[in-house]
């Protein structure tokens, strides 16, 4: 499991890997650059891009043009928001199901602040890494 600092993204280095993207954002910042992240975290294997919080829908809006936006082709990455299922929940799904098939999956964090939630769900997903080795 790897966090990030969303402010700046451009300073993320990641070998590639098959990755899944949990992204806990309460309020979009200018300074957040959405087309660098996405460049970033789908050069490095990112397959699935997972979203909670007060401005998810505005977030996995803005992945999606960034998607789009990269050049990439189409490159069939999903973007989904997952505020009504509990913490066990996403880090289950993260962890177990989000890239089907895939054993050895890098779970990358992101938040704009830490509370309570980002806590809970951090538990929860070293928890579940840990039941998984």
């Amino acid at each position: 499991m790897q966090i990030i600092n969303l402010q700046s993204s451009e300073s993320i280095e990641l070998t590639p890997h098959p990755t899944v993207s949990l992204l806990v954002i309460d309020a979009i910042s200018p300074a957040m650059d959405f087309k660098a992240l996405v460049r970033t975290l789908i050069l490095a294997g990112c397959q699935y891009f997972m979203i909670i919080g007060h401005a998810a829908e505005d977030v996995h809006d803005a992945l999606d043009f960034a998607i789009d936006d990269c050049d990439f082709g189409y490159c069939g990455t999903p973007t989904a928001v997952h505020n009504d299922e509990s913490a066990e929940d996403v880090a289950s799904f993260l962890v177990n199901a989000a890239i089907p098939g895939e054993a050895n999956v890098r779970c990358v964090v992101g938040y704009d602040k830490e509370g309570d939630a980002v806590r809970d769900i951090l538990g929860k997903l070293r928890l579940e890494i840990s039941r998984n080795k």
